[in-house]
């Protein structure tokens, strides 16, 4: 804890204090904080803590216990509720789709602020194979959310957004990223700057000039809050690339 910027670590360890007096914490199996809050402060407002909670089983209240915690410290924080059985049971529909299983490593390496992780010994049952077939379903979740954002008329930030994800999820893929290592302030500081090294570096001989210039266009871009229309070129053939 001692890591994480000061503003950050208090809001966490009110949240931390919150859950362990609410009438959630008997069936508590896990509470863990991951993401962005762990290696920079909110200095432009988008930043949220991220939280992952894990119930040993289900009762009616349990979503309005965890908002009251929420809205009584008043601050964007992400809470993702799960049961034990959803994340165990081979036969459910999580281990089934693949759906974002990849992101059980950056649980596995986040802080664990209320007992054991769950997730360091969940990621033993996953294989390579299951984890790329779940980056590839993201990777096409991605691809389709940045026409489907765009053309919604959705803020430049919220296009970026799914475009950052697309390009990072493609790194994970390709292994130029090590997913193991999920949730590691390297890895968050190579998805904040977009993976442009990494991507140069795998496909600058496929890419062309112009290309190139617009990845790197893009990510000044992106930091100004701007969007970068030519990216719709390069996305498209990154996707037939992979």
């Amino acid at each position: 804890m001692s890591d994480i910027p000061v503003d950050n670590r208090k809001i966490i360890e009110q949240l931390k204090e919150d859950f362990t007096n609410s009438l959630l914490v008997p069936r508590i199996r896990c509470l863990i904080v991951h993401g962005s809050s762990l290696f920079q402060e909110d200095g432009d407002g988008n930043s949220d803590i991220d939280l992952e909670l894990v119930l040993a089983y289900h009762i009616r209240v349990d979503i309005d216990l965890v908002k009251e915690i929420i809205i009584k410290n008043k601050v964007k924080a992400e809470c993702q509720v799960r049961y034990v059985n959803e994340i165990t049971d081979d036969r459910g529909l999580i281990l089934r789709t693949g759906y974002k299983i990849f992101m059980y490593f950056a649980y596995s390496n986040g802080i664990t602020l209320i007992g054991d992780n769950i997730y360091v010994n969940l990621i033993k049952r996953l294989t390579g194979k299951m984890v790329k077939r779940s980056l590839l379903i993201s990777i096409q979740l991605h691809f389709k959310d940045i026409r489907k954002t765009y053309l919604g008329g959705a803020p430049a930030e919220i296009v970026n957004k799914n475009i950052e994800r697309f390009l990072f999820d493609v790194c994970l893929y390709l292994g130029l990223i090590d997913y193991r290592k999920l949730g590691t302030k390297n890895v968050f500081e190579a998805e904040k700057r977009c993976c442009i090294e990494e991507l140069l570096k795998r496909f600058g001989g496929c890419l062309g000039d112009n290309d190139i210039r617009t990845l790197k266009l893009f990510g000044r871009k992106k930091e100004r809050g701007q969007f970068c229309a030519e990216m719709f070129e390069v996305i498209n053939k990154i996707m037939s690339l992979i």
